[in-house]
């Protein structure tokens, strides 16, 4: 794992070989209980802007926050500024940018809240959204 700059991990977390948690240009909080897939990368910048525009857009930064108790599968990204609620869901390949509220099932490049997780007792539950049970935002 490459941790730079300012990484908060919190307790009781897994994060697997091949990582990024790159904290340099903002802050990076993960929280309690999560997992952190092998090959993700987790960012407080970019600079895509930049690139593409021959450096007159400045670097897009921002701090980056992953909730407790979340499961961010292998080979994820997950853009600066985001925030994923607690006991959210993220599969594998996505690529996350924005803002995703807790029990979130987030999927997909660019990704989106496909469903939600359902917690009962001992027991998680990931339910995609019907067309009948999509939230209206």
């Amino acid at each position: 794992c490459l941790i730079m700059g300012d990484v908060a991990l919190g307790k009781h977390c897994w994060v697997g070989p091949y990582t990024v948690l790159d904290g340099a240009s903002g802050v990076l909080r993960i929280g309690d209980y999560t997992q952190i897939g092998s090959g993700t990368h987790v960012y407080t910048h970019n600079t895509i802007e930049a690139t593409l525009t021959g450096g007159r857009a400045p670097k897009h930064t921002g701090p980056t926050s992953i909730g407790r108790c979340c499961f961010i599968a292998p080979m994820s990204i997950i853009g600066p500024g985001s925030i994923i609620g607690d006991h959210s869901f993220v599969a594998s390949g996505s690529y996350v940018q924005g803002e995703f509220p807790p029990y979130s099932f987030i999927s997909g490049s660019p990704a989106v809240r496909v469903g939600r997780v359902e917690i009962t007792g001992d027991s998680a539950l990931l339910k995609r959204f019907t067309p009948e049970s999509e939230p209206d935002a």
